[in-house]
């Protein structure tokens, strides 16, 4: 169980690292009339490396991550079964 606790661990840090350093996300709002005002949201690639080795990384790694999708279920189901 610590080694599962652990690999999920290191999945969200890596995911989380790779998002901030290779995407950049930038909203703006158009126009003065507040009724017809529209907002946009753009994402930048800011680093492809980063972003080509996160999207590798997570692609071979697609079926530890669904065993683990599946252990936390299991284990949400057990919690709601004792509580």
């Amino acid at each position: 169980m610590d080694a599962i606790k652990d690999y999920r661990q290191q999945v969200k840090a890596f995911v989380k690292y790779a998002v901030e350093h290779s995407i950049a996300v930038e909203e703006t709002t158009s126009g003065a009339n507040i009724l017809k005002r529209k907002r946009f949201t753009m994402v930048k690639v800011i680093d492809e490396k980063l972003e080509a080795l996160a999207a590798s990384v997570l692609g071979a790694q697609k079926d530890q991550l669904a065993i683990l999708a599946q252990i936390d279920e299991i284990n949400g189901m057990l919690v709601n079964l004792v509580s």
